[in-house]
């Protein structure tokens, strides 16, 4: 089944996936799973009364590809949700067909990991511990995609320290260390509820970025911690309790016990004293449909 993006309101926040598909319905959302290997009738994996309907948080298409084997098979051009009831802080992904029939879901929690890869690729397990990888049309949905990722997984559950979810991986060798040095573009916000609140302050299009050295307490804790293991080129959403961000004292524009949303992008990475270096991949060509080729070499994380 081919989907059209244009077929989605992606900036609203319909109550029920009704209003995701354009059809106007204002019923319970319900989706059947069937499983691949077998052909037995199909059984709703998530129903909501009428008050407890889940919000779309981001809706898209995709291809979708099914790991089966170590070759991932194309599945074809699929919807993808992810939603949310806030008050129960349950959120999750599924991916449907058409019809409403759900071929994969996902339980987002804290510790849900999502990998991102070339080329809009997304890799990730479902609550079958399915292996999956997504395609996005283009660099923009799957940056979207993670974003909201992220904010769901904080949304899920305490964080008592900071968790983190990579939009973009990095492309050097050497990935960053305490004692390291580095040079940062970045921005912050509060959290609203399960969305990212008005940027407090950043960096973002800047020619030059800002310069530290990691571990070495000259930023909030949950960054100096939460930036170890990046890439130069990589970018990053870290979401940092108020334990490990400024705490019972705030700042004049960050309230007190506040947590807070940060994304960052490292420009350049130095490694005991040496600049790191390393080359930008070559984006592919974006493709209507992603060849036999793509299917095969899609790797899992």
């Amino acid at each position: 089944m081919d989907f059209n993006p244009t077929d989605f309101d992606l900036d609203a926040r319909p109550s029920s996936l009704g209003n995701l598909f354009g059809d106007g319905r204002n019923e319970s959302v319900s989706f059947n799973y069937t499983r691949e290997e077998d052909n037995r009738t199909s059984t709703p994996i998530h129903q909501q009364d009428e008050s407890e309907k889940p919000a779309v948080l981001y809706g898209v298409a995709a291809y979708a590809f099914r790991n089966v084997g170590g070759q991932f098979q194309n599945v074809g051009r699929l919807g993808c949700a992810i939603l949310g009831m806030r008050s129960k802080k349950s959120y999750y992904l599924t991916v449907y067909q058409s019809n409403k029939q759900s071929v994969a879901k996902v339980t987002i929690s804290k510790d849900t990991p999502f990998t991102p890869q070339p080329n809009n690729y997304v890799n990730f397990y479902d609550d079958h511990r399915q292996n999956w990888s997504l395609r996005f049309d283009k660099a923009e949905e799957a940056t979207k995609f993670l974003s909201t990722v992220a904010i769901a997984r904080y949304s899920s559950g305490s964080v008592t320290s900071f968790i983190t979810q990579d939009i973009i991986n990095g492309y050097a060798d050497v990935a960053i260390e305490k004692g390291d040095s580095v040079e940062i573009l970045f921005r912050y916000s509060l959290p609203d509820e399960d969305q990212y609140g008005k940027e407090l302050e950043g960096n973002f299009g800047e020619e030059k970025g800002f310069k530290f050295k990691v571990g070495k307490g000259k930023v909030i804790r949950g960054w100096d911690e939460g930036i170890v293991g990046m890439k130069k080129g990589g970018r990053r959403v870290i979401a940092i309790s108020a334990a490990y961000a400024y705490g019972a004292t705030g700042t004049n524009k960050i309230p007190a016990n506040s947590d807070l949303l940060l994304e960052i992008e490292v420009k350049r990475h130095k490694h005991k004293g040496k600049e790191v270096k390393g080359t930008a991949p070559v984006v592919a060509e974006e493709k209507a449909n992603p060849s036999e080729e793509e299917e095969k070499t899609s790797k899992k994380s």
